[in-house]
């Protein structure tokens, strides 16, 4: 679960 929510949070953060 922590996997998940790590990738989803520096995701959009390099995206962006």
């Amino acid at each position: 679960m922590s996997s998940i929510v790590k990738e989803v949070a520096h995701g959009p953060s390099i995206d962006a």
